[in-house]
C-alpha cells in the first residue's frame, strides 16, 4: 500500500518471497501496516522478520561472517558481524524440532562449513523414503551429512521439506556459496577446511 494525503491506497501485490527493509514506522496498530524504506506499507502478518542477534560463538561481536538458520521461521540470514548481508527462506528437515537422530529434523547447534562442492550426488536410505539426487548444486557440509545446498526439485521454501539438510533456492545457494569460507578457487570443483570455515548456527 501507499500513503497518499494521510490515507492508505492499495497499489498492488508484492511478489512472493520479496525482501524489504523496514523504517520502524507503523500505522499505530499492533500487527498492522509497517513502512518499508521504499515508501510502501506492508501488512505485518504477511512478513517473516529477521532480528539482529548475537551468535553463541561471538562472531557477531567480533565482526566475522556467520550464518543464522532458524528452523521455526524457516529463515536463513548471512551476517557480517551485526550487519545483515543476505536473507532468504529455506526448507529444513521435515522433522521440524524433533530429534535428528530418529527423524528427518535438521541438526541444531553451532557448526562450521568444512567442505564445499560446486555440485554432487546426495543420497540416503531411510526405508521407503530412500532418495538419490544427482547434480545437487552448491553443497556446503557443516556437520557430517548435513549441508546447505540448492534444491531445484521443489519451490516450497519457507516450509520444512528436506531429509535434514537446509534447502535453498539455487540462486540463493549460489550467493551463499560464493560468500562463505572456505573459498573455492576459479576452475576448482570444491574446497575443504578441516579446521572449519564460516560459522553456521542452527536453532529453533
Amino acid at each position: 500500500m501507499k500513503r497518499v494525503n494521510g490515507q492508505f491506497v492499495d497499489d498492488g501485490v508484492a511478489a512472493p518471497r520479496s525482501g524489504f527493509v523496514l523504517t520502524g514506522r507503523h500505522n499505530g496498530h499492533t500487527g498492522g501496516l509497517l513502512e518499508t524504506t521504499e515508501g510502501s506499507w506492508i501488512a505485518a502478518d504477511t512478513l517473516v522478520f529477521a532480528e539482529r542477534r548475537d551468535d553463541p560463538a561471538g562472531y557477531a561481536a567480533s565482526g566475522k561472517k556467520w550464518i543464522d538458520v532458524s528452523i521455526k521461521k524457516q529463515l536463513l540470514v548471512a551476517w557480517e558481524g551485526k550487519r545483515a548481508a543476505f536473507g532468504t527462506l529455506i526448507s529444513s528437515g521435515r522433522g521440524g524440532m524433533a530429534d535428528p537422530e530418529s527423524t528427518t529434523a535438521t541438526v541444531r547447534g553451532t557448526f562450521y562449513i568444512r567442505a564445499k562442492h560446486v555440485s554432487g550426488t546426495m543420497d540416503g536410505t531411510q526405508g521407503e523414503d530412500s532418495y538419490e539426487l544427482h547434480d545437487v548444486p552448491f553443497i556446503q557440509y557443516f556437520h557430517e551429512g548435513y549441508a546447505l545446498h540448492g534444491a531445484f526439485w521443489h519451490d516450497e521454501f519457507g516450509k520444512p521439506r528436506s531429509h535434514g539438510c537446509v534447502n535453498l533456492a539455487p540462486a540463493d545457494a549460489a550467493w551463499i556459496f560464493e560468500w562463505t569460507d572456505p573459498v573455492v578457487p576459479p576452475e576448482w570443483h570444491g574446497a575443504v577446511n578441516a579446521e572449519g570455515g564460516t560459522l553456521v548456527w542452527v536453532h529453533g
